[in-house]
């Protein structure tokens, strides 16, 4: 007669893979149904502006700093006050449009300064806009 010699799991160690095995299918499952309701149920998104400096040029010998502003925001934002300060700390000028300050979402602006400038000095230029968009950048004069 022949014997066989394999053995089978032992009942307590079936148990445990069972339970295992069940804890995995939930936490899946859990995962799965949590994801579904936090998108079904995810707030609407607020557009913002967001402006871009295309070129920027700082003639020290013309004292005047030209701009070309771009919006590459969702929404139309109006150009409120232009500041340039020295690297070092210290207003230069503050400039406000008063007309053409308007850019729709895709729009390309040219904006002319007239401030007093050094050649090769760097100045900090802070364009904001009354929606509450603001940029921050350098730019270094020239003769």
């Amino acid at each position: 007669m022949k014997t066989n010699k394999r053995k089978a799991v032992s009942p307590i160690i079936s148990v445990l893979l069972l339970i295992l095995i069940a804890v995995a299918a939930g936490v899946m499952t859990y995962v799965f149904v949590a994801g579904w309701i936090g998108s079904a149920t995810t707030s609407t998104t607020v557009v913002q502006g967001q402006l871009s400096v295309d070129y920027a040029d700082a003639n020290a010998t013309a004292d005047t700093l030209t701009i070309y502003l771009r919006n590459v925001g969702g929404v139309a934002l109006s150009i409120d006050s232009i500041y340039i300060e020295k690297a070092g700390g210290g207003l230069v000028t503050v400039y406000s449009p008063t007309s053409g300050n308007t850019l729709g979402p895709g729009d390309v602006t040219q904006l002319t300064v007239s401030a007093s400038l050094n050649p090769n000095e760097v100045y900090t230029v802070r364009i904001a806009t009354k929606e509450g968009t603001t940029i921050v950048f350098s730019v270094k004069a020239h003769s």
